[in-house]
């Protein structure tokens, strides 16, 4: 579950290379800071561009973990390997993942540059531009991004000022408190010819369970295809859909039934799942959170049929309880 902070490691969601058109007009917004979109545009692209290696850190309250992440591009598709090298040994690949594709997390950053579009992401993020600290030993740009509502947690972001790659992230509740915190400590980026090679022979030379992720694949039909996921409980038959979502979220992809339906505005993601169960469930809820990531459960009744609702993402506590509740039959 360390997917997400990386740029490159968000597995808990899945993404499709196709995005549902908005359904929506986004408000003017005049104070936008359109020097910090277009860097969060640069940051977009930027992952697909550049392959690298490095070590860094993921800080959820007093649990630090140490990964090993390396992006491999050969022009037409990229590989991303994410090695853990503290506690319990393990490795996700995902391969064959294309180039060509955008991510809808990545197209919501680029909104800004469609004509007469000036918010973006800016539509429900106040966001601020300000010199960053050196992380991995590089000069970076700070994205300061405060929620305009309380359905959504501040992030800052530090983005090389070189290459646009992101290479600290820190998401805070919106009283200020570090929720959790991922930062590079070495990055080579392909072809710089300073990687460490007494760390990459330690890497190799330990047995790892490797985890493959298979990216979801569009069918011409326009069907999606989608991997297993560890995750995705048994199929269910049911045509549902949540009835609320905070503004600026889309689904990553557009499935009327299923157990899963994942949903982003750019900065932030969570997944809904739907189980049918055997047994009406009892009055309750139940909330587990490591670091930013929530995952939150609760019994309903569909159309007389019990089913448990699990809404995974990061979001507060309060947002997910609003979507768990407001799931419907179409």
């Amino acid at each position: 579950m360390y997917r997400n902070r990386l740029h490159l490691t968000r597995c808990i969601v899945g993404c499709t290379c196709l995005l549902p058109a908005l359904l929506w007009a986004q408000p003017r917004c005049e104070d936008a800071d359109t020097d910090a979109l277009d860097l969060l545009e640069r940051m977009s692209r930027a992952g697909a561009a550049v392959g690298h290696r490095g070590l860094a850190t993921l800080q959820r309250g007093g649990d630090m973990r140490v990964l090993q992440i390396h992006r491999d591009t050969d022009g037409e598709a990229i590989t991303d390997t994410l090695t853990l090298l503290t506690g319990q040994s393990a490795q996700v690949v995902r391969a064959g993942h294309p180039e060509s594709c955008i991510h809808p997390g990545h197209t919501l950053l680029r909104l800004q540059q469609d004509a007469g579009d000036v918010c973006g992401v800016a539509a429900h993020y106040r966001l601020t531009l300000e010199p960053g600290d050196r992380v991995a030993g590089r000069a970076t740009r700070k994205i300061i991004a405060q929620p305009r509502d309380m359905y959504r947690y501040a992030h800052v972001l530090e983005i090389d000022e070189q290459t646009a790659q992101l290479l600290k992230v820190t998401t805070l509740t919106t009283d200020g408190r570090p929720l959790e915190q991922f930062q590079y400590a070495s990055l080579t980026l392909s072809g710089a010819g300073d990687a460490d090679p007494d760390v990459d022979a330690q890497v190799e030379s330990q047995p790892m369970p490797a985890a493959p992720y298979r990216h979801p694949a569009s069918h011409p039909d326009g069907n999606v295809e989608a991997g297993p996921s560890p995750l995705v409980p048994a199929p269910v038959a049911l045509q549902w859909r949540p009835g609320w979502l905070p503004d600026g979220f889309v689904a990553t992809r557009d499935a009327a039934a299923g157990p899963r339906q994942t949903y982003t505005d750019g900065m932030a993601s969570f997944s809904v799942f739907l189980e049918t169960v055997n047994t009406a469930m009892q009055p309750g809820e139940g909330a587990v959170r490591q670091g930013s990531t929530l995952a939150y459960t609760r019994g309903l009744s569909l159309g007389g049929s019990p089913v448990l609702v699990t809404v995974i993402g990061e979001v507060p506590v309060n947002t997910a309880r609003i979507v768990a509740d407001s799931v419907r039959l179409r």
